[in-house]
């Protein structure tokens, strides 16, 4: 991620991550492995996540084709490129929802 020109904010678990988030700090992605030390996984920290940023987008890695999730997956092993492409998807992916969002704001009564 340094080497794409992102900040990185690490933390070691679910609880490390949910203050992180809390703390009021400006945070785009949060980048997650699906398999986690805890109690919560990946799936999970991104939808607390989700309730303390809205806005933030998500993206899990896991090395297990069975991970069904409703946020974006990358396969583990990945290159910087593959991470780079997930990371513009993410963003596309996001102000396509946007838009929607706010087309649909702009036709109710």
């Amino acid at each position: 991620l340094d080497e794409l020109g992102y900040t990185v904010l690490l933390a070691r678990n679910g609880v490390e991550a949910t203050a992180l988030l809390s703390a009021g700090e400006q945070i785009d992605f949060l980048i997650s492995d699906y398999q986690m030390p805890g109690s919560v996984n990946g799936a999970e920290l991104g939808a607390l996540a989700e309730e303390i940023k809205p806005e933030l987008k998500v993206l899990l890695c896991t090395a297990s084709p069975d991970v069904k999730s409703r946020y974006r997956t990358l396969m583990k092993p990945f290159t910087t490129q593959d991470l780079a492409a997930a990371l513009r998807q993410l963003e596309r992916d996001y102000a396509s929802r946007q838009a929607v969002q706010e087309a649909l704001a702009g036709n109710l009564p």
